[in-house]
């Protein structure tokens, strides 16, 4: 099955197909990467955040992390 075909996408030739299989290919790849680096980045955020509050805890006194 041809995923261009199933877009309803008709090239007139060859390469231009490839030229578009190569386009979504690298639209794909990047929408992933771009996904991964959110997460990574809210990760990074949290991880910061929770060493703020632990040394906020520590000099107030609470043992508390």
């Amino acid at each position: 099955m041809d995923p261009i075909a199933t877009l309803g996408v008709h090239c007139a030739t060859r390469r231009e197909k490839h030229m578009l299989q190569k386009i979504l290919t690298v639209t794909l790849v990047a929408a992933a990467l771009g996904t991964a680096a959110c997460n990574t980045v809210r990760g990074a955020a949290r991880d910061v955040n929770s060493v703020a509050n632990c040394t906020e805890n520590a000099i107030n006194g609470s043992t508390r992390c």
